[in-house]
């Protein structure tokens, strides 16, 4: 019973550690405070927020303007062969509340600062779980 449940324990601080390495996979967006016009969204060739008059927030990976001066906002759907696959959406300027692009630099920094921290508090967590099954005499 012992041997087992210390392969089990063991198992299980692996498995926390590899989940704590993958919590931040999709990534954090952080988005500039001020407000731009969508032309301007449209040439950054940023992820884009929208707020809409009813307070809804709407989330793009790419804002574009089309031949006849309409915006569409383009949603990745998934990777197909290493391609992007997008939905599109006609944009309404009238019903605009605010356009924000989104802050790289900050974006790149909670990420990485997230992965680390997170990855660092599994790696001890589990460290710590597996010290205590250890030294417990179970």
């Amino acid at each position: 019973m012992k041997k087992h449940f210390k392969k089990i324990a063991t198992l299980f601080c692996f498995i926390l550690l590899i989940q704590s390495c993958s919590v931040f996979k999709s990534g954090f967006t952080v988005y500039k405070s001020a407000n731009v016009s969508l032309s301007e969204a449209s040439e950054t060739n940023k992820k884009v927020k929208i707020t809409n008059s009813d307070g809804e927030k709407l989330k793009f990976y790419r804002v574009e303007k089309t031949e006849d001066g309409k915006f569409i906002g383009k949603k990745m759907v998934k990777m197909l062969k290493g391609k992007k696959i997008f939905n599109e959406f006609s944009i309404d300027k009238k019903d605009i509340e605010k356009v924000q692009i989104q802050n790289k630099t900050l974006s790149t920094v909670f990420n990485v600062t997230g992965i680390l921290v997170v990855g660092a508090a599994g790696f001890v967590a589990g460290g710590v779980l597996f010290a205590l099954l250890i030294f417990s005499g179970i």
